[in-house]
């Protein structure tokens, strides 16, 4: 059944039990369509979707510089002003295509063609459940043992799978499990945890990882130890950040001309 082409007076002449079925089909698949801000970012042109205007990519010529270095350069760091997107638009984006596997047509990035482990994190418990987790998989709805993702977030709400929770910070999520696609077929779950830079370089040790997004300005040897946990697979490492701090040794390893200890 393609719910696209069900039209409303069919439904409604429908036996009583059938058209309930068939409204809630409907409705579960309008809620679904409308959490999938993944495939209506970067359009051709500008479009409007839901009330929501999306640019199109060819205004966005720095993201998309962005997104393809990640074919030659497992290091990366989008240092931008604020609001322009870094995070949304670039971190966010990359690790949400990354983790489900969907990339658009027009993608010249890195690609994984397999499920991955992914570690996203920001300064602090707060923040990187206030923004990063926000923009991957949207606000936290219930409570309790019955708390889920509203699915409002990059990642598609049908693709979000198993949660589980930190403890001491509330509605913060410790790993999730997202369904990975790879030509058109499932074939596994991505596991993304959350972190923060707050609790020091011990708690980024030990792990083999696919791709780390740091948001935020991180500490050198926070950075150091996230580099060793990609070697072994060969992975990508990105920052997101403004360099508020000025040329902190962080900064100026992206900016060696003007580092005097390069």
């Amino acid at each position: 059944m393609n719910l696209n082409d069900i039209k409303m007076e069919d439904v409604l002449a429908l036996p009583r039990d059938e058209k309930i079925n068939v409204l809630a089909m409907m409705s579960r698949y309008q809620d679904l369509q409308s959490k999938k801000k993944l495939f209506w970012l970067y359009p051709e042109e500008d479009t409007i979707h839901n009330e929501d205007v999306y640019h199109s990519r060819y205004k966005y010529l720095k993201h998309l510089e962005f997104f393809k270095s990640g074919k030659t350069y497992p290091e990366r760091c989008a240092m931008c002003a604020n609001r322009i997107g870094k995070s949304f638009g670039m971190g966010g984006y990359e690790t949400a295509l990354h983790v489900t596997g969907l990339y658009p047509d027009w993608w010249e990035g890195y690609t994984f063609h397999r499920p991955i482990k992914v570690w996203i994190a920001g300064k602090n418990n707060t923040t990187t459940r206030d923004i990063c987790q926000n923009i991957m998989c949207g606000s936290v709805s219930g409570s309790g043992s019955n708390k889920f993702m509203s699915g409002d977030g990059l990642i598609p709400a049908a693709a979000i799978k198993r949660l589980t929770w930190q403890r001491g910070t509330a509605d913060m999520l410790d790993t999730m499990r997202v369904d990975h696609i790879t030509d058109d077929s499932q074939d596994g779950e991505s596991l993304i945890t959350y972190k923060s830079f707050e609790r020091g370089r011990g708690s980024f040790e030990g792990d083999a990882i696919d791709v780390i997004w740091l948001d935020e300005e991180c500490p050198p040897e926070v950075y150091e130890e996230c580099l060793y946990r990609t070697m072994t697979t060969g992975g990508l490492m990105y920052l997101t950040f403004t360099p508020v701090e000025g040329l902190t040794p962080t900064v100026l390893q992206f900016l060696p001309d003007m580092n005097p200890d390069a």
